[in-house]
Parts: C-alpha cells; structure tokens; sequence
C-alpha cells in the first residue's frame, strides 16, 4: 500500500463552553488573523482550507477537567456543555464525559492528560472525541459524512487551534506502504461461522504502544524527562482511533500503565529499525515481551517516522500480538489517526483490505470500486482514487471479519467485558427487486433499536469480483459499480445520490448497469447509546433485465410553468417495465418544491403504469419544483431533469392539500390528516368532503365539512382496530360549484401484536433452572418482545426488564436457588405496543452452599485434597465454585481441580501467572469473563478452564474433592478457604419413595407409570397435564393408592386416551397424603407420533456435530434455522434427507436453539454446548 502524507485545513471559530453548573462563558474562541499568529513550534497541521481561531485556555481547560465520568453519568445526561468551532463558521453544543484510556498508573504520573467523548445538543447527532494533553486541546467530530478535525495551529501552541474537514486534507505527498503478515483466511473458506456484526458486548483490551527515537524527536521530546510530549501525542492518536473502534467494532484500547517504558529517544540505541515496517514487526514482539511482559499487554503496536505500515493479521492475544507498526515522516492528523493508525489497527483485528483496485487486492473482501474509500482501503493511493483520504468508518465486510476475530476467534480470549448497558439494534435490508437497466433506484431499510437509541445506516454494495473496469461503467457484468458513503441517520440510500441527478450529473463511482446483472448490497446499522455502539447487518439483491429501461420521467422536463388548480399532464417512458421479469403495474406520482431533494406531496398513488397520468396542480407556489415517477411496488423511478414553476391560480377556484399525506399507526389509534383547503383568487364557496377506499371496519369523520375555502379541516379515521392490517390508499373526494377535485393519501395500518402465550417455564413449574430460558409462542406482528422477571406478582420488585428478538429469553444473571419468581411477556413492532401476557410463576432449584474455612498446606511439590461430603441426594443440575482463597509465592506452579463423589474432574485452572503470588477468584460457567488477571486476587468469578457443566446429571450425593497439584519444588502455600454451590434436583420429591416415572406415545395414547418402594398415609396420586400450547397444568385423572408398603415395590399406571396426535404434554404427578398434604413430581413429557413429524436431536449436549433425524414422514422443504439464546440466527439450512448435520465445533459453549420449520408444523428444541 502506498500512502502519501500531509495534511491542509483552516480554521476560524467562536467556542462556548458552559460548565456543568451553569457559569456563562465569556467569548472563548475568538476568530484569529492567521498572519497575527506566532509560530511556538513546527506548524505541521496544514490543511487546504482552514479556520484560525484562539482561546481562553484557562477556561477551555477547566471546563474539560470539570466533566464527569462515563461511569457517573450517560453523556447523554451530562450537564457539562463543550462548545466547539466548526471549519464552516459555525459553532456546536456537546454534552460530554471524560473515560479512562489509560491505566491508572499512567494517569497518576501524566495528570494533565484527559480524554472524553460527547453527542450533540442538538438534532445533528454529531458525535465528539476530544483530549487535553500538555500539547493542549485536540478533537475529532463525526457529522454522518463531514468529519472535522480540530488541532493547535502549531506545536507547543495551546492558544491558537486550526479547524477543518477532512476532505479538505490534501492527498498525501510521500508514498506510505502497507503490508499484512500472516495466513490471511478468506471469509468464505472459514470454517468459523460467520458473524455478521459483532454481538454488542463492548469489550477492553490492554494496548502496549511503542515509540521509535525518530517518532519522539518529532513530537519534541529527547529524553524520558519529556515522556509526557510522546505520550500527549499518542493520546490524540488513540482516542480518535477508539471514537471509531467504540462505534464499529464495539472494542476499546487501554494504554497500559507503563506503556512509557517503551517510549524511546534516540534512533542510534532504540531496538527498532525506523525505516523498515518489516524488520519492526518482530522487533516489537521481542521488545514488548522482553520489557512489558506478554502477561501484561493484550495488543502491541509501535509508531515510528519511516517503513510505512505492516501488520498481523488476527494478531492480539495470541503470541503474535505485538505485530503492528504505524510508520509516517508526519505522524499526526487525520491522515496518521485514521487512514494509517486505524488500517494497520484493523489488519491485527483481523481486517484485509476492501479496494477492488489491483493494490494488495483481497480477494474475498474487495468490496469497494477502485481505491475503496473505508478505513481498510487505500484511498488517495492506489489510482484511479475515489478521493485523497479514508472516511472514519469500517465497510461491511470489515466489521464481519473483526467481529469474526472478536466474537469467534483469539480476540474473545483475552477482553475485559466493560459495563455497557446496550442492546444492539435490528435492521432489514427488505425484499429482493429486479429493475430496468440505467435506472435509478432507492433502497429502504427497517431498524428497530429496543432502546429507542439513535440508528445509523450505510448502504453498501457487496459484490468482490474483479471489476472489468476501474472506474466503473454501465457494461460490468460484475464487481462492484457503487462506493461507500458515510452512515446516515436516513435509512434510505438513492442510487445515485440525490444531489447527482438533481444536477444530472454521472458520477464515476456510482454508475447505473446498462446490463443484466445482479447485485448484491448489504446494509449496516449502527445504534448508540452515549458511550459506544453495536451493529447488525442485513442483504439483499438487486437484478437489473436489459430487457426493460431506462424508465424515464419525459413530461416536465423543460422549464415548464404550472398554475395551481389546473390539471397537468405528466408523461414517462414505460420502458418495458410492466413485462415480467420487473412487472410493474402502478406507479406514485410524488413533487418536489426545493429542486427534487424533498418530496413532501403525492400526486397521484397506484395510477397504472402506462407512461401517462393526468394530476391536479395542489396549492403551493414554487420556481424550483420538480416531479418523480416511482414504481408503487418496486425501488426504481425517475426524475424530471429541470426545474419548472408552479404559479398562483388566476381564475377563482379552490386547492386541496393534504398533511401529512402518509401516515402508520397501530390498530388501537386514530389517524388525523389536516386538510387544507385553499382559496385561489377569491373563491369562496363551501366545499363538501368525504373519503373512499376506507379499510373495512374503519370509519371517517371531518370536522369541520363543508369547509370554506382558505381554511383547513381535520379528517379523522377512526374504529382501525376493526380493519385489517396493511397498506391502504385512501382517496379524499372535494365538491364545490368550481367542481371536483381528489387527492389520494396513504394509510399503514400496523397490526397490534397480540397478548404473547408464554410456553417454558409452565406456570408453578418446579426445579428451574438458575439461569433459565423462558420461551413463549411467535406473534407474527411482534418485531421483539419485552421481559419482564420479578419476584411479586404485582411486579413491584422487577429484576429483569430486557428484550429478544426471537422468541426466547436466557437470563443472564444467576437468579435465587429455591425463590418463586413472575415474568411475562409484550410483543412489539416498528410503531405498535402489545398488552402484556399473562402472568406465570416458577419456582427455581434448590442448592445448597457449603464453606471450609479450615488452612490447608500446599507442599512445594505434591497434592493436597479438601473434601466435603454431602449427605444427601440427588442429582446435580449447577455446580459453581464462588470462592477459593489461598496464598503461594508462584502461582503458575499450581493447578485446581474439583472432583465429583463418581469422580468426574473438571481443571478450574493450571499454570496460570508465572510467578505471580497467591489466588482469591471464583468459577462459574455463566460468567462471561474468560481471561484471568495476573495475579489472580481480585475475587471474580471466571469461567473455569474445564466445564463445571461436566457435572450435570451426577449424583450428588458423595465426596466433592478439591484438589491442588503443585508441580513444582521451591515454593508453597496454603488454601485459606473455599465455598462451592451444588443446584440439584430431588430424585424423591414425594413423601412416598418413587422410584420410577415416565410417559410413554403408544400409538393413540400416552401410557404413564410410576412405581415406589414405600409408602406411608397415601391416599393416591392425582395426575396433572398441560399441552405445548397451554399454560397451566389441570387434572385428568385419579389414581388410588395400593396401600402402605415398607419394602418391596407398588406399581401404578394411567393411560391418556385424550392425548391429540403431534402435540406435546408434559405429566407431573401430585400426591396427597390422608391429611390432606400435598407435593408433586418431577414432570415428564411424551408426544403421540401422529400427522406431525418430530426429530432426534443428538448428541445433546454436543461438542462438535449436531445430528437433526426425522422420525416421520421427509418433507423436502423443510428448513432448519440454529439460534443463539438472543434468536439471532447462526445458521440456515435445508434438510436435505431424512437426517442433516450441523458442524458447532467454533461455537462458544452456551444455549442454543434449533428450529425445525415445514409447510405445516414449527418444532423447536434446546441444544446445549
């Protein structure tokens, strides 16, 4: 890769920073003659277009100093207000927040350095990240599409700042090469599976950066006494960088506290070769292990003046995981920050490049036409260049492969989860569409954020191809045709942009196919919650047929005048575009009053496609007014080429006009439509309305009607919750002595999700789980649901209040052993909010906890076992050790077992620190920290190096063993204490001793039998059932008991001859004793083989395949979708033959769910792993 460097911008602005308790600021950016300017320093920001501005540097510092801390507060609710200048003479308002980017040693030794993040006051949605360091203030904004860049005006200079776009940079002067080292693994050749986006856990990592003597020199420093200069300027580097890793890949870097021990001043006596990226790669592994520690750092990374850019690829946490060096002769800015720091940063997170250009092209990830414009392209460097410098963002592709690193490979190996209370957003890109050739077209999004947080979006075209040509033109046949653009608070992207056919202009990077080809795009959402952001992913295709197009608007298309009132003919070319395969039959006729960037009136709506229509000229004046012609149910359309006018009626008559003219609600609301109807030229005589194409069951009311001309009314449509949901285009008809006039409006009717059937848990059920997954039935017109768990059923005391998007719902936390607890469910879709299920309650395991406190001595060399014996029965369902605690002067000597009474043994940890000292932590299985620190004292829980869950299904009753080996002479110890929590289910629940209970399908029943070795006052058993659809348990039968026994055995049965074939039941037994006291039985399930199929699903729990057979009759169609605990699809397919595998050796152990879905029949089952 070839970059070239330097960087050119201006700026001038008034900066109003308000402290948090409401001081008033005085003027403390002030506009600032650059030739009044002194130059403390090198000036080294040198942007093409530029404002000079100065500061109250007293103020701007304490207002920053002044902030909170994300952890005290969501930025979005910070009182501390930070006014920043804008490179277009403007000003913008951020709440902001500081965040730790260091350790806090390394804050402790450098106090002037701060660094935070804020979100607009206002509606533009700008983010900001900015710093203070002893180079003064610096900051990084991000305005969907307008990136500006703010920096002093020259070295040493805390007064004077420069303000600029990134665009107004100039392309680079000197070349800038980058290289990525390692087995690079195709997406599609991965036998991982494919993790679209991330999975929204917002994930720290450990950062060890380096600096070369020449790299130092640069920012002004000569020796460690000046630390703070190189430090200052690797701060402004990193904190831009993590303003786009926190939003992308939902990943933050943390400069390690003695990060400084590796900052170098002379290129003569550093460990680093300047000049050559390739020789620093290893130089920096050696390095950074030799001084650091590889324990210590989880990402390595080194800046110097020369070499270029090289880098690992999947590097961090793993051996290789220093492999990253950054190498500019002008390490600053934006092209330093972002086009080289972010590249070569996203080589090591596991991303290739994207360009399609033939420059160090990857193949499987060349999603952008020529020099790509993305962070892992190589924009201004590899001709034809689509522009000079990377946009502050990741495409698609990129943020598959790094969240493939992250979530599935080396990178979820060595994180520290942080506090992050975000659930990320969902999006559909939509149905697939074939157009006509060298038309344009939009592409629509649905986002939904359960959060209600702000959504992003980027459309991008995701075809890797070799281009035929660069830059694209209409005859590819493949590759990709369309770049990136920013993401867009808009969830629609015209193709081209709009301000390009306005202005017919052809752009050279978006280029319409005049040929029959298809192509694939994919969308990206982004939410925000204040401190960083998640994402989900979403593809479709788009055909272009030679065989229709170009579909083109004819009339208006000169600087034509029209006059309100009057009917006007509009005319377009039908191209061939009503044939199959592109088969449209209606058209919307839509106006444009700004020159075609807004359509705000409908025309007409659903007129046929014939190439002609006759519209009514609504009120409103224009010189710039322009019409679209757009398919009803497609994506293509037109636009006429010129503006024309539209001018004030010259004969009496009335207008109407319809606001808003599209409206969505919900089947339990009310949809108001203003009208207005307008007088022209005096008219004055009333006008009478009404409505047709009303959804049946609905009802229309105006108020007032008639209505006098130069007033406006209110038409109401009311009683939705009778009609049926969908799209419905509703006419208004308007007489008067002038005459008739209609204008169509569009009405959404969204379906209310219904009250959700909740499935498992069944109500009262016994023995749950302590971390269970609740599961209800799917509600076609629910988008997600809402959870709700509380230990009152009044739901006073809620403890779980989250969302799914499928139809499950794992709790997280680890709930109370043996407590009652309440959840329900609400379904929810884009506009419409359900009513809650029922209520159902659950009653959750019993465990027991048990503690020993007594010393234990470890030998320098041998093994030592601390029992405990558990008395009485059952068997395990959860085993967690909360705690052990003990000392010993090199922990990596030692490895911990715990041993079940059948002797199954699960490692806990081993070799573990080096020569750290002593251990306080605990195991669970749930956790989801996987990395234990050095040393290892903290007190967390961590999840085990064996599978606690290895334990499941044994006996509990017995000898539980922790055992200590350690290996090693030389040094001891000793175990203070431990506690472990054994959950179990009562194999005789019953006062009776049963030993037996099942159900068994026979071929039109269901045929229960239990036995039990004694019996004491039994009056009998009462048999209870409920169905898959059902919620409670009800009785079906009685059975009496045989009478006292003390040895030997009574065997009882009970066939259900009511039992429907393909239905699943569960039984559970309750038993009453001659007082009248109660309890019941585990509960068994059984399901009569009948017209639905069922499926073996084994090995279950599964290590590596998963087998899915039907037991019934094959149907070719079936599909079959696994799920995570979330719903998010992991993997689809169809079944092929009567069995199908699915490979789930990559996948993290947890709960998943597999469905089985056919033409008549929805069969789910948990897997667990």
């Amino acid at each position: 890769m070839s970059k070239k460097i330097s960087i050119t911008i201006i700026l001038a602005v008034i900066f109003f920073p308000f402290c948090s308790f409401g001081q008033a600021a005085a003027a403390l950016w002030l506009e600032k003659a650059e030739a009044t300017i002194p130059l403390m320093g090198n000036k080294v920001i040198n942007p093409l277009v530029y404002r000079t501005t100065e500061t109250d540097t007293t103020f701007l510092k304490n207002t920053i100093f002044q902030a909170p801390h994300e952890s005290a507060i969501n930025v979005k609710n910070s009182g501390t207000i930070l006014t920043v200048p804008l490179p277009d003479g403007t000003s913008e308002d951020f709440r902001i927040v500081l965040y730790d980017m260091m350790e806090p040693g390394l804050y402790e030794r450098f106090p002037e350095i701060k660094t935070g993040y804020g979100v607009s006051t206002g509606k533009s949605k700008s983010t900001i990240r900015f710093d203070w360091t002893y180079r003064g203030f610096h900051a990084f904004i991000r305005n969907h599409g307008n990136t500006v860049f703010i920096d002093p005006y020259s070295f040493g200079d805390k007064v004077n700042y420069v303000s600029y776009y990134s665009k107004d940079y100039p392309a680079p002067a000197e070349p800038f090469v980058c290289h990525v080292e390692g087995p690079v693994i195709s997406i599609e050749d991965s036998p991982a599976p494919v993790e679209k986006a991330g999975d929204c856990i917002f994930r720290s990592y450990r950062l060890a950066m380096a600096t070369t003597g020449q790299y130092s020199n640069y920012h002004g420093a000569t020796s460690a006494a000046q630390a703070n200069l190189v430090l200052s300027a690797v701060t402004t580097t990193m904190n831009r960088v993590n303003g786009v890793y926190e939003q992308d890949a939902t990943i933050r870097m943390i400069l390690i506290a003695n990060t400084d021990d590796v900052f170098y001043y002379s290129g003569v006596t550093d460990p680093y070769t300047n000049n050559s990226g390739s020789t620093m790669l290893g130089e920096n592994q050696t390095n950074l292990n030799a001084v650091i520690g590889s324990s210590n750092y989880d990402i390595g990374h080194v800046f110097s003046t020369g070499g270029g850019g090289i880098a690992q690829l999947n590097s961090p946490c793993t051996n290789s995981k220093a492999k990253g060096v950054t190498g500019s002769s002008n390490p600053v800015g934006d092209p330093f920050d972002i086009d080289y720091v972010a590249h070569e940063m996203g080589h090591q997170w596991g991303a290739n490049h994207t360009q399609n250009n033939n420059c160090n092209r990857h193949n499987s990830t060349a999603m952008e036409p020529g020099s790509a414009s993305t962070i892992m392209g190589y924009a201004g460097i590899c001709s034809p260049d689509i522009q000079a410098h990377s946009d502050a963002y990741f495409h698609g592709i990129s943020i598959q492969e790094m969240a493939n690193f992250i979530v599935n490979g080396n990178g979820n190996n060595c994180d520290v989860p942080l506090a992050f209370s975000n659930t990320g957003p969902s999006v559909s890109a939509g149905s697939n569409y074939t157009i006509p050739v060298s038309t344009p077209f939009v592409l629509t999004a649905v986002g939904t954020d359960p959060q209600n947080d702000p959504i992003t979006y980027c459309w991008e075209q995701w075809d890797n191809e070799v281009n035929n040509t660069m830059p694209p033109n209409g005859f590819n046949t493949q590759g990709p045709v369309f770049r990136s653009f920013d993401p867009v608070p808009a969830p629609e992207r015209y193709f081209p942009r709009l301000p390009d056919l306005v202005n017919n202009i052809t752009p050279t990077w978006e280029v319409l196919p005049a040929v029959s080809r298809t192509m694939e795009f994919r969308v990206t959402a982004r939410d925000f919650n204040g401190t960083a952001g998640c994402t989900d992913t979403d593809n479709m295709f788009v055909t272009t047929n030679i065989a229709a197009g170009p579909f083109v608007v004819n009339i208006p298309s000169l600087p034509v005048t029209w006059t309100e009132g009057q009917t006007e003919t509009v005319t377009w070319d039908v191209a061939g575009t009503t044939s199959f395969p592109v088969s449209c039959a209606n058209v919307d006729i839509l106006l444009s009053y700004d020159g075609g960037y807004t359509y705000p009136v409908t025309l007409a709506s659903g007129v046929p496609n014939n190439g002609s229509a006759n519209i009514t000229v609504p009120t409103g004046t224009s010189i710039t007014a322009r019409v679209m012609v757009i398919c009803s149910d497609n994506i293509f359309f037109d636009i006429s080429n010129n503006n024309f006018t539209i001018q004030q009626a010259t004969v009496p008559d009335y207008g109407v006009a319809v606001s808003p003219d599209d409206i969505t609600v919900c089947g339990n609301e009310i949809a108001v439509y203003t009208i207005d109807v307008a007088s022209l030229v005096g008219y004055s005589s009333p006008v009478i309305l009404s409505v047709s194409n009303l959804p049946a069951g609905a009802s229309a009311s105006f108020s007032p009607n008639p209505v006098i001309p130069g007033n406006s009314t209110t038409m109401t449509i009311s009683n939705l919750n009778l009609a049926a949901g969908g799209n419905y285009t509703l006419t208004i008809n308007a007489n008067s002595i002038a005459g008739s006039k209609s204008v169509d409006v569009k009405l959404n009717l969204l379906s209310l999700p219904e009250t959700i059937s909740l499935m498992i848990p069944g109500n009262n059920e016994t023995d749950v789980d302590l971390s269970p997954t609740l599961n209800w039935l799917s509600d076609v017109s629910a988008s997600y649901y809402q959870v709700q768990v509380a230990t009152d059923p009044g739901f006073n005391s809620i403890i779980i209040d989250d969302s799914s998007l499928g139809t499950s719902y794992t709790i997280q936390i680890e709930l109370m052993p043996n407590t009652t607890y309440y959840w329900r469910v609400k379904g929810f879709n884009d506009h419409c909010e359900g009513p809650w299920s029922g209520t159902l309650a659950f009653i959750t395991l019993p465990c027991s906890f048990f503690s020993n406190l007594n010393d234990l001595t470890i030998p320098s060399i041998g093994t030592v076992n601390s029992i405990f014996n558990i008395t009485h029965s059952g068997t395990v369902t959860d085993v967690n050790v909360d705690h052990i605690t003990g000392t010993h002067s090199y922990v990596g000597d030692l490895t911990l077992s715990l041993i079940a009474p059948d002797n199954t043994q699960v490692t806990l940890f081993s070799g573990i620190c080096g020569s750290a000292d002593d251990f306080n932590l605990g195991f669970d299985d749930q956790s989801s920290l996987f990395n234990i620190p050095c040393p290892p004292t903290n007190g967390v829980i961590y999840q085990p190096l064996g599978n606690l869950s290895d334990f499941i299904g044994t006996e509990l009753n017995g000898n539980w063993t922790l055992r200590i080996v350690d290996q090693s002479s030389g040094d001891g110890g000793q175990l203070n204490e431990w506690e472990l929590r054994v959950c179990a289910t009562n194999s005789t629940l019953l006062p009776v001793e049963l030993t037996e209970f099942n159900a068994k399908p026979l071929q039109q029943t269901i045929m229960l039998n239990w036995a039990t070795a004694s019996e004491f006052n039994n009056t009998g058993f009462e048999i209870e059932r409920r169905s898959e659809f059902e919620t409670d348990f009800n009785a079906i039968g009685w059975v009496n008991s045989l009478g006292n026994i003390e040895q030997g055995t009574n065997n009882y049965s009970f066939e259900d001859a009511r039992a429907i074939p393909g239905v699943l039941y569960y039984y559970r037994l309750r038993q009453i004793d001659f007082d009248d006291k109660e309890s019941y039985s585990g509960i068994k399930s059984a399901i009569i083989q009948g017209e639905e199929n069922t499926y073996l699903v084994f090995p279950n729990p599964v290590n590596n395949t998963l087998y899915i057979h039907c037991t019934g009759s094959f149907s070719p169609g079936t599909v079959i979708t696994l799920t995570d605990a979330r719903g998010s699809k992991i993997k689809v397919t169809k079944m092929q033959d009567y069995q199908t595998a699915i490979n789930m050796e990559l996948l993290p152990a947890g709960i998943y769910f597999l469905h089985v879905d056919s033409e008549s029949q929805h069969w789910v089952r948990k897997v667990f792993k």
